[in-house]
């Protein structure tokens, strides 16, 4: 019998809900960092034209992190949302009136002890 769900399926949802919790912890490490220098940059710029090439240097990559995290987050799923489309890809009509087909078998033969039994 074959499993409904396979188990490779699992562990990609594992490996993709670990990078998006692995994107949320940089764009939020990134964000941090970004403000820190942005304030120190504008309250105390630098005297030296060396530091303040490092400091804009550290600002551009700060931003481009954050637009990489940003659009792993947009187009990764969470793990709640990649089960929700299992699930939509496992319920079909076919699914949904062979299970009322059953649940009224049951009810019937529930009906038909009750009577018998009385």
């Amino acid at each position: 019998m074959n499993p409904i769900i396979p188990p490779s399926w699992i562990y990609l949802i594992h490996v993709a809900n670990t990078i998006y919790d692995l994107s949320i912890f940089v764009l939020m490490v990134s964000m941090v960092i970004l403000l820190l220098l942005g304030i120190g940059l504008a309250v105390d710029p630098p005297d030296s034209e060396k530091i303040k090439k490092y400091v804009i240097k550290a600002l551009k990559i700060c931003a481009v992190t954050i637009i990489v995290s940003v659009l792993v987050l947009v187009l990764v799923p969470d793990k709640k949302t990649m089960y929700a489309m299992i699930a939509a890809s496992m319920i079909t009509p076919d699914n949904i009136s062979g299970v009322e087909e059953h649940v009224i078998d049951i009810i019937t033969n529930i009906a038909n002890a009750v009577n018998n039994a009385k």
